[in-house]
């Protein structure tokens, strides 16, 4: 029976057989990395829409299709005001107008929107269907869950008391005291 030693020395074994001193080094096999197989699920919805997640948002193929688009284009949402509200104009960046803005379309037909652009946008709601612009070609509107009224913005810690404030206020009461007369600026 033969004794052997077994030594690991910059990453191979080496077999040390102690009556003959033969040596044999070998490798363990590494691992293959093995990839993850991801199921693609299958877009049929015929209705163009829009997905607001946390850091962006997801199109469907209908609406790539709609847009245009392919990975690497850049895609731009602005707001304009239509009556007493507030809608969301989706497009390109050439139909906006302004070449080289907004963010990129990724391959899986998703956009960052992060921090203030996605607070903005959720303001709307997070399901979005895409409609064509009625008086823009090439841009669409994006109809939420939800209306943004136009006027809506209220300062919570501004109070207005129904007093009769002309009467509080009245600046104009005492043209005496409101006029200035050698002032002088000299410290």
């Amino acid at each position: 029976m033969d004794l052997c030693n077994i030594y690991f020395d910059n990453g191979k074994y080496i077999i040390v057989n102690q009556e003959t001193g033969e040596t044999k080094d070998f490798e363990l096999a590494k691992p293959k990395a093995t990839k993850k197989a991801t199921k693609k699920v299958e877009d049929n919805d015929p209705t163009p829409r829009l997905t607001l997640l946390d850091n962006k948002y997801e199109l469907n193929q209908a609406a790539v299709e709609l847009l245009g688009v392919e990975p690497d284009d850049r895609l731009n949402i602005n707001y304009e005001k239509d009556g007493q509200y507030y809608r969301a104009v989706f497009g390109t960046d050439i139909n906006f107008g302004h070449p080289g803005t907004g963010n990129k379309l990724t391959k899986s037909n998703t956009v960052s929107c992060r921090g203030k652009a996605n607070v903005e946008l959720a303001r709307f709601g997070s399901e979005f269907t895409i409609e064509p612009h009625p008086d823009k070609d090439g841009l669409f509107i994006l109809k939420g869950e939800k209306d943004v009224i136009a006027n809506n913005v209220i300062d919570e810690n501004i109070t207005v008391k129904d007093d009769n404030i002309d009467d509080i206020l009245d600046l104009a009461a005492d043209k005496e005291d409101t006029v200035i007369t050698n002032f002088d600026f000299t410290l």
